[in-house]
């Protein structure tokens, strides 16, 4: 409907410039707007293709319309699964090389790119108000983008070697892939992130009514939480908001890669997770309760390879 009402305003311009010469300026703008137009639809993106996997953020033609994935998925069928937003028959600013301007608002992802104060930045990982050019996760990328068929996300920094388990709900693999990016994991670390929340929570369902369920999907404690804060500014450029649940994926999974860095692979990791840094076999709480660390580092770790985990 938008190109026939410009063709419309096209010819009813042409028609009263010659009628009424003082009207030639309207005719000659609406000669420029509907070539505009034309340039832009001649520019497309890559077409969908069912065995690949995108996530939020990624671009494809499909049967002549462009989509928006809004969070990871493959095999779903643009123009008939809820994942794919239709942007139109043409990218929104392919012709002249701008972006959207950053809404301070507005939560951007991993591969996001906006403008700002004349200059195009791209944000390394989830965001929300942090200001380009002022916080770490945007990255300068220049005055225009680094690649025209795909602006929304030019590198597809986010998009893995591995494949989403099939239990793992759409929207927290996209915080675990999230997090992953954050950590160069390539995908493997997802994997685990989700056997951890599956296991916490049974990837939320399990929150409703339980006594830690103000805990959040992976399960921190409040004084674990505020002993981290200021890493988890310093990492993610932002302060951690409980109630954002990308941020709760992030603050566990930032301690569960500390604990792998510090106790030097995976198992030990998750052993110091569940039972802290200083835990030990035959380790007791305050109450002389025995902590089962390492049957939950068993549990964890079995789903983690049962998603094809390979370390």
């Amino acid at each position: 409907m938008k190109y026939m009402k410009l063709k419309k305003l096209f010819a009813f311009a042409v028609v009263f410039s010659f009628a009424l010469p003082q009207m030639s300026m309207l005719a000659k703008a609406a000669t420029t707007k509907a070539a505009t137009v034309i340039v832009s639809a001649s520019v497309s993106y890559a077409n969908w293709d069912a065995n690949k996997a995108y996530v939020s953020g990624d671009t494809v033609n499909y049967e002549g319309k462009n989509y928006k994935a809004k969070w990871w998925t493959q095999g779903d069928k643009p123009g008939s699964a809820d994942v794919w937003e239709l942007i139109g028959t043409a990218p929104s600013n392919p012709s002249n090389n701008t972006y959207a301007a950053w809404d301070s608002s507005k939560a951007y992802v991993s591969g996001d790119i906006v403008s700002y104060q004349n200059s195009n930045y791209k944000a390394k990982w989830w965001t929300q108000g942090d200001k380009p050019g002022s916080a770490d996760v945007w990255e300068l990328i220049g005055a225009g983008p680094t690649n025209p068929t795909n602006p929304t996300n030019p590198t597809n920094p986010t998009t893995p070697s591995v494949s989403k388990p099939a239990e793992a709900p759409n929207d927290i693999w996209g915080y675990a892939l999230n997090a992953d990016n954050k950590f160069g994991k390539n995908g493997d670390f997802a994997l685990l992130i989700c056997a951890v929340i599956k296991k916490e929570c049974n990837y939320g369902a399990g929150l409703g009514g339980s006594p830690s369920s103000g805990d959040g999907l992976m399960q921190v404690e409040p004084n674990t939480r505020n002993a981290y804060s200021s890493e988890f500014q310093s990492t993610y450029g932002h302060a951690y908001n409980h109630s954002n649940l990308q941020d709760q994926v992030y603050m566990g999974s930032m301690i569960i890669n500390d604990n792998i860095t510090q106790f030097g692979n995976i198992y030990n990791g998750l052993l110091h997770y569940n039972g802290g840094p200083n835990w030990y076999p035959g380790a007791t709480d305050s109450y002389g309760r025995p902590i089962l660390a390492d049957q939950y580092a068993n549990a964890v770790y079995a789903t983690y390879k049962s998603y094809g985990g390979k370390n």
